[in-house]
């Protein structure tokens, strides 16, 4: 139990470390999303739909929106593979075959059992903190995750800029083909290794084979971005496009893969904004949440090991930090709806110092309640 109740103390810190950065998190997170929801009602309004196969001066500067089909003679190349294709991107995934350390605790977490398993990994996972140094993974990749971008490509008469072209992620995979893996077989860079076609990747085994990879082995995979039709909401500049700039002081330059309307362009922005909000509305929470269950954790500690009196104190903390923890984020978005949304701020305030006054409430000492007798006759 004192070794608990040291590690408690000593994790109040970190808790205090979280506290602090939900504050900061939530107001911004609430300026972020007012600034963006009124840069986007903005553009609804002002957005004009033009003809992508007619770059007219008459629009020059203003907020446009545009469907069509993009096309890019580049032909993109993997040179360390060999793979070219015609393509608006060309990415190049890897994986590799790793331990994986995984542990359990029982007892009030005093004892802790560690299992390692072998799973493939796009990242390298470090070995070196494991509890069994015995299992040993490779540390780093002896290939590189790399994409490769097209620099001119053209949506009907337009010309789309890097910024745009980099939104347009609707990969395909590529299925090598017999002769890429005859010329990875001759090249000198992969000699001794056992390289094989695994469905739409290839395997190669420094160790081991597709049906029994070993600690090591890698999996190389390519996908494309292939021409198709895309809708863009931007400035019109020339040729090309820019970020609009609201009064907000937010930049509206949107692409969406497929051919859709501004209404819908729109629509689906305003939706994203309030899932990333309510997002980052409950990860502050929850930061608040960690952070007093970790503050007031030595209180926890001090009772662990008492059957019924520690379910109850841990019943009690899990209820106050809850209660704290969400009026603090009501608190915090209040405060910043005063700047940002003052109208609705204050109903916001008080219902946050309500929930205040419950977690106090909760809990504050109870008075002990003394019977005295009548005294005898």
């Amino acid at each position: 139990m004192f070794k608990n109740l040291m590690n408690s103390f000593a994790a109040i810190p970190l808790g205090i470390a979280l506290l602090i950065a939900s504050f900061p998190l939530l107001f911004w997170n609430e300026g972020r999303a007012v600034k963006t929801a009124r840069a986007l009602a903005e553009g609804a309004k002002k957005v004009i739909t033009i003809d992508a196969g007619n770059v007219s001066p008459d629009f020059e500067g203003q907020l446009v929106h545009v469907s069509g089909k993009t096309n890019t003679a580049e032909i993109l190349t993997d040179a360390q593979f060999g793979v070219s294709t015609n393509a608006i991107k060309l990415r190049r995934n890897v994986e590799m075959y790793q331990w994986q350390e995984k542990s359990s605790s029982s007892g009030n977490n005093e004892n802790k059992t560690y299992s390692y398993d072998k799973v493939w990994s796009k990242s390298v996972i470090s070995s070196s903190g494991f509890n069994n140094q015995s299992y040993t993974n490779p540390s780093s990749m002896p290939f590189q995750v790399t994409i490769k971008q097209a620099n001119d490509v053209n949506l009907d008469a337009f010309v789309l800029p890097s910024s745009l072209i980099s939104k347009i992620n609707n990969y395909t995979a590529i299925v090598p083909d017999s002769s890429l893996l005859a010329s990875l077989k001759a090249s000198p860079s992969f000699a001794n290794l056992n390289l094989e076609q695994q469905g739409q990747e290839i395997f190669i085994g420094y160790q081991g084979s597709p049906a029994k990879p070993e600690i090591g082995d890698i999996r190389i995979g390519f996908e494309q971005v292939l021409a198709g039709p895309v809708s863009v909401i931007a400035q019109q500049s020339g040729n090309s496009f820019t970020a609009f700039k609201a009064k907000s002081g937010r930049n509206l330059s949107m692409l969406r893969v497929g051919t859709l309307t501004a209404d819908e362009m729109f629509t689906l922005a305003v939706k994203e904004n309030n899932m990333l909000t309510w997002a980052m509305r409950f990860l502050g929470f929850f930061l608040m949440l960690g952070a007093f269950r970790i503050i007031l954790g030595p209180l926890e500690a001090m009772t662990r090991g008492i059957p019924l009196l520690g379910t109850m104190v841990r019943a009690g903390l899990s209820a106050v930090s809850f209660v704290l923890a969400f009026a603090l984020t009501l608190v915090t978005v209040a405060i910043s709806w005063f700047t940002f949304r003052p109208l609705i701020a204050i109903p916001l305030l008080t219902l946050a110092l309500a929930g205040i006054f419950v977690a106090w409430w909760m809990g504050r000492k109870k008075e002990p309640v003394v019977i005295t007798e009548p005294a005898s006759a």
